[in-house]
């Protein structure tokens, strides 16, 4: 099968032939129709990539700490040799996707083979013709959603995970700011929820695009924005402020404390620099909160590997649950994506669609789709090439040949192995 994957090391993308994943017995095989690629998060995953080791140590930071502290417990030589080795092995790109199950595991019985998928997760719901699902990280798609739609998933449910962040009401007053993909499916869902929304982007086609899916109140420039935000509050401020946008700067977040009401709610979803002034959170109480991915269960091995549900008496919003709402609401045309697919491309062209994406190439684009054949077949054995002249046999010596080597091998494995 075709996959996207991308080397770390050099940040180069490439369209590789891989075998088709096997399937577990708490997961589903899905062939993949349509995948979505996340502008945002994975144009700068390749941007750092193509950074020098010393330009990753300073964009990542956070990183860097851990590999300190790492070196200080199990030494500095072996950190180093996993330092390379994770930079050594590809990665895949690709968090969202639908397409239809082939295979399922003896433990995946909500599901039969046939069904249509919505599918969600890095490292799971990759740019890859077939993809290996962990049953809490898929729903079926029900009907009247089309399989291009409900490949929205991952980016529907990372905005609407920041919505119940907010703790809304029923008409609770919110400002968006940044109107991407993640701003745009925001607003849609406040108004399906009966939230008053005055929208937010800096780009002027962005801002009247929020007003074809009814957003009256839609600006590009700031000081509108502080206009209607009083006008449409008597000057009380908003409720809450849903930061979307994507930026160095520490704008978003001080223009936020400025539109709030007293004990009012700033929900970070996407990448900005939060240093507000304590002097202004302080004056008004508001509580600023960093929304994490799609809802409790992400990232947690037991939930997304193990299928260890939470429960719904404690948990109402899993990411599996806000998954069949987002697709919910798209068979009821509460949230329409057909307005934001700008681009589509067959995954034969991916290498080329991420060029021109890096490249600042592709037109305004906002939802940018891969499409799949659909008659792949399921191969998993590939043929390994001819071993060298170089590699054979010395007398007296012994060859070794390992399968899955993983970080763990590369530092400390292979390394004895050829002191032997």
């Amino acid at each position: 099968m075709k996959q996207i994957v991308q080397s770390y090391k050099t940040g180069e993308v490439r369209l590789h032939d891989v075998p088709v994943p096997l399937c577990g017995s708490k997961r589903i095989l899905v062939r993949t129709r349509t995948s979505l690629v996340s502008i945002g998060t994975e144009r700068s995953v390749i941007d750092l990539g193509r950074k020098s080791l010393a330009g990753k140590a300073v964009a990542r930071p956070d990183l860097v700490r851990r590999v300190w502290d790492k070196s200080k417990k199990e030494g500095l030589l072996k950190t180093y040799r996993e330092v390379l080795g994770r930079l050594d092995t590809p990665t895949p790109l690709g968090y969202s996707c639908s397409g239809v199950i082939e295979e399922c595991g003896i433990a995946a019985t909500e599901f039969s083979p046939g069904d249509h998928v919505a599918c969600i997760g890095q490292g799971f719901a990759s740019h890859a013709e077939f993809v290996s699902m962990p049953v809490n990280l898929a729903c079926r798609i029900p009907e009247g959603v089309s399989d291009e739609e409900a490949a929205f998933g991952m980016l529907g449910i990372i905005a609407l995970h920041g919505i119940r962040c907010a703790d809304l009401s029923f008409g609770s007053r919110v400002v968006v700011m940044g109107l991407g993909l993640l701003g745009l499916l925001t607003v849609q869902m406040l108004q399906a929820y009966g939230c008053e929304v005055i929208a937010f982007d800096p780009a002027e086609d962005k801002a009247e695009l929020a007003k074809q899916f009814g957003v009256k109140d839609s600006t590009s420039q700031a000081s509108e924005l502080q206009r209607l935000t009083e006008s449409r509050t008597q000057a009380q401020g908003v409720d809450a402020v849903i930061i979307t946008a994507a930026t160095k700067k520490r704008d978003p977040v001080d223009q936020a404390v400025q539109l709030c009401r007293s004990k009012g709610k700033i929900v970070v979803v996407g990448v900005v620099d939060i240093h507000p002034d304590r002097n202004e959170l302080w004056q008004k109480e508001v509580e600023l909160v960093v929304s994490k991915a799609a809802g409790p269960g992400s990232l947690d091995p037991l939930y997304e590997l193990e299928g260890i549900d939470l429960p719904i008496s404690e948990v109402r919003w899993t990411q599996k649950r806000n998954l069949e709402e987002f697709v919910r609401l798209g068979q009821s045309k509460k949230v329409d994506v057909q307005p934001l697919i700008t681009h589509r491309f067959s995954i034969a062209d991916a290498e080329q669609a991420y060029t021109q994406l890096i490249a600042g190439k592709l037109d305004k684009p906002i939802g940018v789709l891969l499409e799949y054949i659909k008659d792949t077949p399921i191969q998993r054995c590939f043929p390994l090439p001819a071993v060298s002249g170089s590699a054979s046999s010395r007398q007296g010596s012994v060859n070794l040949g390992v399968i899955g080597a993983g970080l763990f091998g590369k530092a400390l494995l292979l390394p004895a192995l050829q002191k032997l």
